[in-house]
């Protein structure tokens, strides 16, 4: 009995000092990340990311190359032209005037100048929406990059969870196996029937069961984050059933750490709403939809307007169709041209029409989409308050647990010091405690998932500084 004893003290000590110790044991692991780096990684490596900066590129590059065009537009050419001989002709004119034979060789150099001095304000236009568009790509960026942030924070805490996990049941399946190995014990000495070995030997199992599925749920949750931050896990073998596959990371940041924001308990409902309304990059991206909506109104109506363009030539040329009879084949004239167009298209006035109609209807579903994205947020804003209040309250709650567990560990101790209980009842109150005080652990999750998904929806979280 005394070894009996000694082996049930033993899993009761290791049960006391697993939370207290099960970080510094994750830390013989690869790499010690902590949520920060964690982020921080995510923003470098994430491909999802790196598209949407690529587009925003792209994007700012087109706006640009919309306020080139409304330079004035300058080309040059260069030419040559063999001409065939013409068979000799001859007109009498009188004695003093001859004509003189063509040239075959003919050089051309010419400048040509364009400039729309008046398109109808088409290039003012298309230059503002070329410039929107640009900020709208900016803005989905932003909106990548807290996606990304909220989903690291998020699989960052389930991996945590998924190890905790792990841990405590592998105490659980210690403690069974202890339990399952003195039924068995007494079932030989007589003192406890077939049923009851059976039914330890059967919640030993149901703990071997648990744990591998724990395991399969860790490694998930390690290879969810793997993938955001762009780890390589090319060498590591998730689907490795050993239970001591080694893991790509050591998780560092602690459920009880500090929260990503504390946000009180009793946060300003109307104050966070508002400031998550001038903050969100989609209610932002919503007012630049508008903008763009009423610059495509403006754009439709230019075809109200004349084009009025500036034209000039300048040409260098031997021969040169301006000089009239030319004869020397090494003389090179030079001419120049500047005129004025003006073009007016009557014809498509009915298209223009319907156009300006359609542009202004697209304002009028652009207005309705807007509030539309205002009720969304206010819905996302108030739901994640909810659940960090309800997170909140499980936590005071769940905390009360433990010392409940605790004391009734302690009571029962004390009923098998003096025989009043037996050692299954005291595996089983190590097992409650233990069971609590994960319990604790998984709520402590919770509300740092709940603070990271409300700094979301807040938009609080500053994308210049990689958001962390």
């Amino acid at each position: 009995m005394m070894n009996e004893k000694t082996s049930i003290t033993i899993i009761c000590a290791g049960c006391f000092l697993f939370f207290t110790g099960l970080l510094p044991c994750l830390h013989a692991q690869n790499l010690s990340l902590s949520l920060e780096d964690a982020v921080t990684l995510a923003l470098e490596n994430n491909k999802g990311m790196e598209s949407a900066n690529w587009d925003w590129l792209i994007s700012r590059t087109k706006a640009e190359e919309a306020k080139m065009k409304m330079l004035p537009s300058l080309s040059l050419s260069a030419g040559y032209q063999k001409l065939s001989e013409l068979p000799p002709a001859s007109i009498d004119l009188g004695p003093y005037f001859e004509i003189p034979e063509p040239l075959t060789n003919i050089y051309t150099f010419s400048a040509n100048l364009q400039y729309p001095v008046f398109a109808g304000f088409r290039l003012r236009e298309a230059t503002m929406i070329a410039s929107l568009q640009s900020e709208t790509k900016l803005l989905a960026l932003e909106t990548v990059k807290r996606a990304i942030i909220f989903e690291v924070r998020r699989a960052y805490w389930e991996a945590v969870r998924a190890t905790f996990s792990v841990q405590m049941l592998k105490k659980n399946l210690e403690l069974t196996s202890v339990n399952r190995d003195l039924t068995a014990k007494y079932a030989a000495q007589g003192t406890v029937t077939k049923n009851e070995e059976l039914a330890a030997d059967l919640r030993y199992q149901k703990a071997d069961m648990d744990l591998g599925d724990a395991l399969y749920r860790q490694r998930s949750a390690y290879l969810v984050l793997a993938a955001l931050t762009g780890y390589n896990t090319s060498d590591i073998h998730f689907a490795d059933p050993s239970p001591d596959t080694a893991l790509p990371f050591s998780l560092t940041t602690a459920p009880g750490d500090a929260l990503v924001r504390d946000f009180g308990e009793n946060p300003d409902e109307a104050g966070l709403i508002a400031e998550a309304l001038s903050k969100r990059p989609e209610t932002r991206l919503s007012a630049l939809s508008m903008r763009l909506a009423e610059h495509g109104r403006k754009l439709a109506e230019a075809g109200l307007y004349p084009t009025i363009a500036l034209t000039g030539n300048y040409t260098y040329a031997d021969p040169n169709q301006r000089v009239v009879f030319q004869t020397d084949p090494a003389l090179f004239t030079g001419t120049w041209a500047i005129g004025i167009q003006v073009i007016y298209n009557i014809g498509g006035l009915p298209a223009t029409l319907k156009e300006i109609e359609a542009q202004g209807l697209g304002i009028n579903k652009t207005q309705s989409e807007t509030e539309k994205q205002k009720n969304t947020i206010l819905l996302d804003v108030r739901t994640c308050l909810l659940n960090l209040a309800r997170t909140r309250r499980d936590l005071t709650l769940t905390k009360g647990m433990v010392d409940q567990a605790a004391e009734n560990l302690r009571v029962v101790q004390q009923k098998v010091d003096i025989g009043m209980a037996g050692n299954a009842d005291l595996l089983n109150a190590q097992l409650q405690l233990l069971q609590a005080k994960f319990a604790v652990t998984n709520k402590q999750i919770d509300l740092q998932i709940a603070s990271s998904d409300l700094s979301r929806a807040l938009a609080f979280d500053d994308v210049n500084e990689n958001g962390g």
